[in-house]
This record gives structure tokens, C-alpha cells and sequence, in this order.
């Protein structure tokens, strides 16, 4: 069947289309069809059911303009509205003071109000919670005393200690030892590292591990120890040469630890100067495991 030719709706240019292809509204490019759909505005919308209705917001009572679709949801003129006319002002039900609730549904201006009320208006419960309360009242076996995790001499009361990583005097329940999260991390790190290099059962887990990183065939594990002469001022020396920068992305120091000193022919006995390079910790782990070349330009050599 051969083409027909029909015209662009914008710019009335011949276009040559297959029969089955033309529609009711046909465009040359991209460009008329925007142009097109910047028409369609007001009655000549496939989408106008009247245009706007003005409505009266219940909070305010301000007049506003809304589309017809949305007309059977919007009660406010704004989200400001909306959220006072959720925050009428009530009476509290057990000291009968007028208060504005924080959030929809609250009956209190303050938990002593609520208290105060549930005294007078117990709620009902079933004989065996009244069983229990009964025998906690009584002393026996319950959360009463130090069976309490509350209780003051217990196990969340608040005393006064120092932090055993950095020394800090501070006062917390008696269950936390350390000021901080970062302490506690030192702390535990500490106890690791002590569990794995100086105890019998921690060096059996490094062998296992070894070993295991060895059947798998990870070509990251090297199994092999620094040579002596890998000290902190040959890394200090290279760091200093590259600008404490990765020689690979650029990236400063972020964190301590965060860049990383690279043999680049893979040996840990050979400490040249030429032999080292500054990575930070994403790239030293893609230079490991994809096996990329790094190397130093001339004119940065020591």
C-alpha cells in the first residue's frame, strides 16, 4: 500500500506517512508538537470540566480558586489552615481548663491531668491482669522492687563515672561504661585487636581465616608480612611527596586512616620510594581486586 501524504497541524508542511500511521492531529517534529500542546489551554484542554470554582476555606473563611476535579477534597485555602483546624482549641476532661492539643484527639493539657483522670476512671481489665497486679502490690515475684528495670538502685539508675577510653567524667545509668559512641568503638576495637593478636583462640581464627581466604583463591590475599622498614616516616615521606592526595581520584583526607600507602609491584619487601604510592581506601580496594596498574610520573619522584 503506498504512503499518503497529510500536513503538519503546526506548520502545515507535507509529510508522507504510512495509512495506518495517521492520526486526527499529525506534526513533522518534536518542536510543533510542543508548540501544539502550549495551545491547549483553558476550554480547548482535554482535560477542562469548567474551568476553576471559587470556594471558602473553613478555617479562615478567605476565598480561593480551586479546579473542579479537586473541589470535593479541598476544605482550606492552605496547608497552614489545614493543620489550625486540627488544633481547636478543647477542654481538658479531668481539670476542665481550655487548651490547644499539640496533635488531633487529645483530651489532656498534661500527663498529670491524665493520671489524675485514669485514677477516677480505671480501665477495665481482665481477672488474671488483676491477679497480677494484686501479687506485685503484695511484693511477690513481679515488676515491682528490683525486678523493676526503673528501680533506683537497679539496673538503669544514673550514676556518676569516668569513661575508661578517654578519662571524661560523666553520668549515665549504670549499664553504660563509656561517654560515647566513638569511646565505646575504641574500646571495643581494643579488645579485639588484643582477643586476635594476643590470645591462643584469636590467632586460631586469623589461621582458619588464612586459610579459607587461600582455598578461595582471592588473589587480594598475599599472606605476606612487611618487610622491617615500613615505618611511619617512609609513609609520612610518601604522603608528603603526593600532596596527601590519591594519586588516582584526587581525594584528600577524609578520615584518619582514609588514605593509605600502595606497594605498586605487589611485594611487601620492597620499600623504594618507586615502589610507593598514596591511595585512598576505595581505589587501593579496586587496585587489588582488578588487578589495575598504578604508577608514578617522573617529574613527582623523591
Amino acid at each position: 500500500m503506498p504512503k499518503v501524504i497529510v500536513h503538519c497541524d503546526t506548520c502545515d508542511a507535507p509529510i508522507e506517512k504510512w495509512p495506518s500511521l495517521v492520526k486526527p492531529h499529525n506534526f513533522c517534529n518534536d518542536a510543533c508538537y510542543r508548540s501544539y500542546r502550549k495551545t491547549l489551554t483553558g476550554h480547548r484542554s482535554p482535560s477542562w470540566k469548567g474551568g476553576p470554582v471559587t470556594m471558602q476555606c473553613e478555617q479562615c473563611g478567605k476565598p480561593f480558586d480551586v479546579v473542579q476535579a479537586a473541589a470535593k477534597e479541598r476544605r482550606f485555602c492552605s496547608v497552614e489552615c489545614k493543620v489550625a483546624s486540627q488544633r481547636k482549641p478543647g477542654q481538658c476532661l479531668a481539670c476542665g481548663k481550655p487548651f490547644r492539643p499539640t496533635r488531633p484527639g487529645r483530651k489532656f493539657c498534661s500527663y498529670a491531668c491524665y493520671q489524675a483522670f485514669r485514677l477516677q476512671h480505671p480501665k477495665p481489665c481482665s481477672p488474671e491482669t488483676r491477679a497480677k497486679i494484686a501479687a506485685t502490690k503484695r511484693g511477690k515475684p513481679g515488676m515491682a522492687g528490683p525486678s523493676n528495670p526503673m528501680f533506683k538502685n537497679g539496673w538503669s539508675a544514673i550514676e556518676t563515672k569516668r569513661c575508661p577510653e578517654c578519662g571524661k567524667s560523666f553520668r549515665a545509668p549504670a549499664h553504660q561504661r563509656c561517654c560515647s559512641r566513638q569511646c565505646a568503638y575504641a574500646k571495643q576495637g581494643e579488645r579485639l585487636r588484643r582477643f586476635y593478636h594476643e590470645t591462643p583462640d584469636g590467632q586460631a581464627l586469623i589461621a582458619r581465616y588464612r586459610k579459607e581466604m587461600r582455598l578461595l583463591g582471592n588473589p587480594a590475599w598475599k599472606h605476606e608480612e612487611y618487610a622491617p622498614g615500613f615505618t611511619k616516616s617512609l609513609k609520612r615521606r610518601v604522603l608528603h611527596r603526593d600532596g596527601h592526595k590519591c594519586r588516582l581520584c584526587g581525594t584528600e583526607r577524609i578520615t584518619k586512616g582514609w588514605l593509605v600507602i600502595h606497594h605498586i609491584d605487589g611485594s611487601k619487601n620492597n620499600h623504594d620510594l618507586d615502589n610507593l604510592i598514596t591511595l585512598c581506601k576505595s581505589c587501593h580496594m579496586r587496585v587489588h581486586r582488578n588487578g589495575l596498574e598504578v604508577s608514578i610520573p617522573p617529574h613527582t619522584q623523591d
